[in-house]
């Protein structure tokens, strides 16, 4: 090897640092891409006896990056996508959490210990002529909007 060659001790690490930075970041970004749902991705959630009781519920976290809730009357979706920096979020009893730095959510979705600082987006939801709920990933309701029809499903 010639002396242009030939990297120092320091530079090695430093490279080195840069590409295992670079492939963690790619891991991470494909991990929290997996989670998100695709730009227009409508998520069928079935009818609305498979919710039978007011709580939070996580069986379509993985399968269509979405939180179903049951409240008062009505069932809304919001994302399962951390507002703070993008992890997937789990349910812990009552409460929507974010592993990754501790954000906490209310039922409604509103934060109750931060980091994060936004609220949950929901989406659009309906029924459809089977009276299944289909979540509309494509139209999203910040939290001054939730009052909008489009964002929930009134049930008996």
């Amino acid at each position: 090897m010639n002396a242009s060659q030939d990297l120092s001790r320091r530079q090695f690490v430093v490279l080195a640092a840069g590409c295992a930075a670079a492939c963690a970041c790619g891991g991470v970004a494909a991990a929290q891409d997996a989670a998100k749902p695709d730009a227009g991705k409508k998520v069928d959630i079935g009818p609305a006896s498979d919710f039978p009781q007011d709580g939070i519920y996580d069986q379509y976290i993985k399968k269509g990056g979405v939180i179903v809730y049951r409240e008062t009357g009505q069932i809304y979706a919001s994302t399962a996508i951390c507002p703070h920096r993008g992890a997937t979020m789990t349910v812990k009893g009552e409460t929507v959490y974010c592993p990754r730095h501790g954000s906490t959510f209310s039922p409604a979705g509103t934060v109750v210990k931060g980091p994060a600082e936004d609220s949950l987006v929901r989406y659009a939801i309906a029924l459809d002529d089977k009276k299944h709920m289909i979540v509309d990933t494509s139209k999203s309701f910040r939290e001054k909007q939730w009052d909008d029809p489009a964002s929930f499903v009134k049930i008996g």
